[in-house]
């Protein structure tokens, strides 16, 4: 629904997470009004400061504070959960390299970790398909490694970056161009989207179920991004996420610097 369709629609039908989307934009366009004038967006500042007032109370109906949900939601920015979390490692540093070693950093077998399991398959489409992959059960490589990647919380974005696939067809022994095929990495790749919600009227957090080694720095992140007096509450997810719930965090790689430290 345009904003323009707003002044004559029935706000209460609106779900709050597309309400509070839709104030969103209504307050951007009455700044712009006023900078300007005339109509902005198809209405006048008269029109969208009456509008304003509509969803604000229709929010307010429902326990929600417009005003109070833009201030949480400012300060949800990115922060990481490991770093670093995907490394190369291996023969690739010594000699003639017969497979490329990818470790991820989760004491749990890499298909018994919801995480690091999605984080394989999704990287798996832009490398070689002679990559090894393994978990640091120990804590750390033994040998020489370069990070590639933290696990990073991330507001949502809008846009997203493919890499080519590589060809299936390769000898043994085998050439690796490490630096190439870290380049052709992307930047940025999500994992899960709409990994994290937030429910404005309880100030709560619905986080999924996932191993405590991903869930105690989460929690403490999530609740030390606000003020002692303004700490959220924060909770498994479970069965379906409701309507009002607004989704506040993808999960994401975030590539790092690449450096190689000798072991």
């Amino acid at each position: 629904m345009k904003v323009t369709q707003l002044l004559g629609a029935d706000l209460s039908k609106i779900p709050t997470k597309d309400l509070l989307f839709k104030h969103s934009i209504v307050v951007a366009l009455i700044k712009k009004a006023r900078k300007k004038g005339g109509k902005v967006g198809g209405l006048t500042l008269s029109q969208l400061m009456k509008l304003d007032s509509l969803i604000v109370r229709e929010l307010r109906k429902r326990g929600v504070n417009a005003h109070k949900v833009k201030r949480s939601l400012n300060r949800m920015l990115p922060f990481q959960i490991k770093n670093p979390y995907v490394i190369v490692t291996g023969s690739v540093f010594y000699g003639t390299p017969h497979d490329l070693d990818f470790m991820v950093f989760t004491p749990l077998k890499i298909e018994e970790d919801p995480i690091a399991r999605v984080t394989k398959q999704v990287l798996e489409k832009f490398l070689p398909t002679y990559v090894h992959w393994s978990n640091a059960y120990y804590g750390t490589p033994f040998s020489t490694f370069a990070p590639i990647y933290n696990l990073e919380l991330t507001p949502p974005v809008l846009s997203r970056k493919y890499a080519p696939m590589y060809p299936k067809n390769y000898t043994n022994p085998i050439s690796i161009d490490l630096h190439k095929i870290v380049n052709d990495l992307p930047e940025k790749q999500t994992l899960i989207k709409n990994f994290i919600h937030y429910a404005p009227a309880y100030h709560l957090f619905l986080i999924p179920k996932i191993p405590i080694y991903y869930f105690v720095p989460l929690y403490i992140r999530l609740q030390r991004m606000f003020p002692v007096e303004e700490r959220p509450e924060i909770k498994a997810l479970k069965g379906g996420v409701h309507q009002n719930c607004i989704p506040v965090y993808d999960l994401t790689l975030r590539k790092v610097s690449f450096k190689i430290t000798e072991m």
